[in-house]
């Protein structure tokens, strides 16, 4: 997909720049009227000139329609995924399957923060987890302890009526005293009153 938006972008960069190449050549006097009507008089009794332009043709209106299509098609991207109950249709926001992700990443020791992205298509949940590890750790072995426990807990959660996909992006490795910092600060800050005693 990447390499196909490559190519449209390059395609309709190359006809800008050609038209805008052929409005200065214009103005500058290089292609002057009679030019212009020449070519047109050529045209219908020059077979190549007509294979190439029906070739243009034909070319920006397959780009415009793969345009219209990725603009279009991308922007219907689920919200929700829905499964049916022997009493009816439960639906369950993607944005509920985040939050539930993101608690179970308190869950770790190992990492200071999760922020998960949930996706779905076509029955497909794919559930992108950004993670800042902490450092002296494996990589591959947290990352996979991660992928297991999300995924199991997420098939648990919709009763295995989705296909789970995980996927870890490790933003950052931090410092282990980074998180008890961070987590001590957490912890004051949800008290919001605190009486000592002396005795």
């Amino acid at each position: 997909m990447k390499i196909f938006t490559g190519i449209v972008i390059f395609f309709y960069t190359l006809v800008f720049v050609a038209v805008g190449s052929l409005v200065i050549a214009f103005a500058l006097g290089y292609i002057t009227p009679q030019t212009v009507n020449e070519l047109l008089i050529r045209i219908p009794t020059d077979l190549n000139i007509r294979m190439i332009i029906i070739m243009i043709g034909v070319g920006i209106i397959v780009i415009s329609l793969a345009i219209m299509q990725l603009a279009f098609g991308s922007g219907k991207q689920e919200k929700s995924i829905s499964f049916e109950n022997p009493n009816g249709q439960v639906t369950v926001s993607l944005s509920a399957i985040e939050d539930f992700v993101r608690r179970l990443g308190r869950e770790f020791k190992e990492i200071q923060d999760l922020r998960p992205l949930v996706k779905v298509k076509k029955g497909n949940l794919t559930i992108t987890c950004k993670t800042y590890l902490l450092e002296d750790l494996s990589i591959p072995e947290i990352t996979q302890k991660i992928q297991d426990t999300v995924k199991n807990r997420v098939n648990k959660l919709l009763g295995n009526a989705e296909e789970v996909k995980v996927l870890i992006d490790v933003i950052k490795i931090v410092e282990k005293g980074k998180r008890s910092k961070n987590k001590n600060e957490e912890e004051e800050a949800t008290v919001p009153f605190q009486y000592k005693s002396e005795v």
